[in-house]
C-alpha cells in the first residue's frame, strides 16, 4: 500500500497529464507545444516538447517512446517574486510529498550559482522530484525514474563512440 506522499507523486498531474499520457494528449492540451529539436532522439524514441502552462513561465515535458516520463517547470525571478518567494514553490512540494530527503543539500550548495537544492526520491515507485533555486530562476522536476534509466540504456547502446 503505498503511503500519503508515494500515492501524490504516483498520481501526480499537470494540466490533466500523468505519468505515461502521450503526446497526442498533450497536444490536444497545449496545441501550440514546440518539438525541441536538441532534446529529441529518434534513435531511443526520446521527444521533448516546450509548452506554456498556467501558473509557470514554461515547462519541458519529455516523452519516451509516445510516453510522459519527465516534467520540468520553470519560473523566472519575477514570476518567483510574485509568489511571495521561492520557498512558497517549496512549502507547497513539502505539502504534497513531505519533508526533502535529508541528503538535500538545502541552501548549503557550495555552488554561486544554486541558492537552494532539495529532492524527494519515491524508491518502491521509481519517482523523483527536483527543486532547484538559481539566481535566474526556479525549477521543479518531476521524472519517472525507470523511464529515464531506460533512456540512459538506449543512449548507451546507441552512442557514437567513433569505434
Amino acid at each position: 500500500m503505498l503511503t500519503e506522499h508515494e500515492n501524490a507523486i504516483q498520481n501526480f498531474q499537470f494540466h490533466g497529464l500523468t505519468w505515461g499520457s502521450s503526446t497526442a494528449q498533450m497536444k490536444s492540451q497545449f496545441p501550440s507545444c514546440i518539438e525541441r529539436r536538441e532534446g529529441t532522439d529518434d534513435s531511443v524514441g526520446k521527444h521533448e516538447y516546450l509548452v506554456q502552462a498556467q501558473g509557470t513561465d514554461g515547462a519541458e515535458l519529455l516523452f519516451l517512446d509516445d510516453h510522459l516520463y519527465n516534467i520540468r517547470l520553470v519560473y523566472s525571478p519575477a514570476t518567483t517574486n510574485e509568489m511571495g518567494s521561492w520557498n512558497t514553490v517549496l512549502q507547497r512540494l513539502v505539502e504534497r510529498f513531505g519533508l526533502a530527503d535529508a541528503k538535500s543539500k538545502g541552501s548549503d550548495t557550495g555552488d554561486d550559482k544554486i541558492v537552494a537544492s532539495y529532492y524527494w526520491r519515491f524508491e518502491e515507485i521509481t519517482k523523483y522530484v527536483g527543486f532547484d533555486v538559481y539566481k535566474f530562476g526556479v525549477s521543479v522536476e518531476f521524472t519517472d525514474m525507470a523511464a529515464l534509466w531506460d533512456v540512459n540504456a538506449r543512449i548507451e547502446k546507441t552512442v557514437n563512440l567513433g569505434f
